[in-house]
């Protein structure tokens, strides 16, 4: 059988047709994909984001010829094309075997798909290393310490994220703020990471540590950038739900994890998941409002988009606002999507 790299949109099209008969999507963040066919007709296909292998299906009739194997050895050349040298897969959980006959190990799993790895390092080794830099810096062994933890895409910071962070850290006597690494999002990670460190630097007991490629990704949790139907991808939630509970929480000695409320669909769901999972280490906030009016990055990110700058100040910490008026001044005349 030989494997096809899609190339035009009459391919695309039909790999399209194909998963939605086996009741798959296709992911808006795929970059690369490659089928097989037979008698012109779609019988297998694979494709890759930018570290995530996804959207695996072969047709029932042909699923005892090894052709995941054939699709995966393609992307796997295609990663290594561009220098990419680590990277994952969510997939069914009937691909397990065939995933570790490529050298992929597993990192999570539930009752219905696994989150794998194959690369240069493993999910344990990232957050130790992140661990023990910390450690370093802060000269006091983890275990010492009561832990408290917030995971944030903060796109950008707002006044909301300022006061849920005081909050948990009046009750620790470390408080790490996890901030989403993807670069998916309006402003950048090094934009937000400026941000969020000007807004929150005076707050002794905080550390921003980077989600890490297992926290909030696309590979975890690719509703979380998709903004599709919730129902699509709620095994992916808490796939990134049980990564954090497996590893996180004993690695960093986490106590205790802080949330703002949430009223969009997919972030519900998100919220929802982590309760399920880990019940009492989740304490939900009520998100911080002004005159009544819930603060929220898409709340500022749509008054960018309004050209509505000063408006997007109310809600921005006054120690980051010089920072956000010249970050939005070079992306307005860019012309950036502020959609994101």
């Amino acid at each position: 059988m030989i494997v096809k790299k899609a190339l035009l949109e009459t391919e695309k099209e039909n790999i399209i047709k194909f998963l939605n008969q086996m009741d798959m999507i296709w992911d808006e963040d795929i970059i690369q994909s490659f089928y097989i066919e037979h008698n012109n007709e779609v019988i297998a296909t694979g494709s890759r984001s930018n570290k995530v292998i996804k959207g695996l299906a072969v047709k029932k009739e042909w699923q005892s010829y090894n052709l995941i194997s054939l699709i995966i050895d393609e992307i796997a050349k295609s990663f290594q094309e561009d220098n990419i040298y680590q990277y994952y897969a969510v997939t069914h959980l009937d691909n397990k075997l065939i995933f570790e006959s490529l050298g992929f190990k597993e990192i999570i799993k539930n009752d219905a798909i696994i989150f794998m790895e194959k690369g240069l390092s493993s999910v344990t080794e990232t957050l130790n290393n992140l661990k023990s830099k910390l450690e370093k810096d802060l000269q006091v062994e983890l275990t010492k310490l009561n832990i408290g933890s917030v995971v944030i895409n903060a796109n950008p910071v707002t006044n909301g994220h300022v006061e849920l962070i005081k909050y948990a850290s009046k009750k620790h006597d470390l408080l790490l703020v996890f901030l989403v690494e993807e670069n998916k999002s309006f402003f950048t990670y090094k934009e937000r990471m400026s941000l969020l460190y000007l807004a929150t630097h005076m707050i002794s007991n905080v550390k921003i540590l980077p989600s890490t490629d297992y926290l909030v990704s696309s590979a975890t949790f690719p509703n979380y950038f998709l903004k599709n139907d919730v129902s699509l991808h709620e095994y992916q939630a808490l796939i990134d739900t049980l990564v954090f509970k497996k590893y996180f929480i004993p690695i960093f000695n986490i106590n205790k994890r802080y949330l703002g409320s949430e009223v969009k669909p997919y972030m519900v769901s998100y919220n929802n998941a982590l309760v399920k999972a880990m019940g009492n280490i989740i304490e939900i906030v009520e998100r911080f409002s002004i005159n009544g009016v819930m603060i929220s990055s898409s709340h500022v990110r749509e008054n960018i988009q309004n050209n509505e700058v000063d408006e997007a100040l109310k809600y921005i910490p006054k120690e980051a606002q010089t920072l956000f008026k010249n970050i939005v001044r070079s992306k307005i005349d860019g012309k950036d999507d502020i959609r994101q």
